[in-house]
């Protein structure tokens, strides 16, 4: 499902509530805005009152300014400026909501496929190569809910459920010699592959905290799906 509904979000009280994609795009492009205009009011001020004729040294000092700018203009925005999409969990839904409309849903009484995988970090902005991006998805019929986070590789070892979150790996060709276990592995693979494009495309972010909330409420609440420890 990845058309938002009209029908009601929660019909119970939520067990959890979570607010995601606290650094959504709109802050973002507010960020990018922010660091242009403060490099260049920056240097038009210093170019004309403060040091005259001075282009390479403005220039920097402008660059400054609008790069602090953008760090506290962020810091601000974080956390104050909501993206608007939510993930509830109750005993009937669990749900993945945008401005109260529901954009995908599972229903935590049924059996839920449960899909964890992660990934190295080869180039971010926001955090350090080598860390890695961890997801969750619930899989039901044809709907899939996938949550991430990022973490850093010793936060990774301390994570509960670690050795659950298997390293997605490169696609393969096919290989018609392979054996039965590399094909069920191929198989695997091919199912994680599939969530990571829609995680990459809708998935909600949590930070690492709210992620590990997230997962032990999913432990607590619904041992029957929920892998445990």
């Amino acid at each position: 499902m990845t058309e938002a509904t009209n029908a009601p979000v929660i019909p119970s009280q939520d067990i959890r509530n979570f607010a995601v994609d606290i650094e959504h795009n709109g802050i973002r492009a507010a960020g990018c805005g922010t660091l242009v205009a403060g490099t260049v009011l920056g240097f038009l001020f210093f170019n004309t009152f403060v040091f005259p004729g001075g282009f390479l040294l403005n220039a920097l000092i402008g660059m400054g300014i609008g790069g602090l700018t953008t760090f506290f203009i962020d810091r601000y925005l974080t956390g104050r400026w909501l993206s608007g999409r939510e993930l509830h969990i109750n005993d009937e839904r669990i749900a993945l909501t945008r401005d109260e409309k529901i954009e995908r849903v599972v229903d935590p009484e049924q059996y839920v496929n449960v899909l964890l995988w992660r990934f190295a970090v080869k180039k971010s902005q926001r955090v350090k190569r080598g860390w890695y991006v961890i997801a969750c998805a619930l899989e039901q019929e044809d709907n899939i809910l996938p949550v991430y986070s990022f973490i850093s590789p010793d936060d990774f070892d301390n994570l509960p459920l670690n050795n659950h979150f298997k390293m997605l790996e490169a696609k393969k060709s096919s290989d018609s010699g392979a054996s039965v276990r590399d094909m069920r592995q191929a198989g695997a693979q091919r199912r994680l592959h599939e969530a990571e494009r829609d995680r990459s495309m809708n998935g909600a972010e949590l930070q690492i905290d709210q992620f590990m909330d997230y997962i032990n409420t999913l432990q607590t609440n619904f041992p029957r799906w929920m892998p445990q420890q």
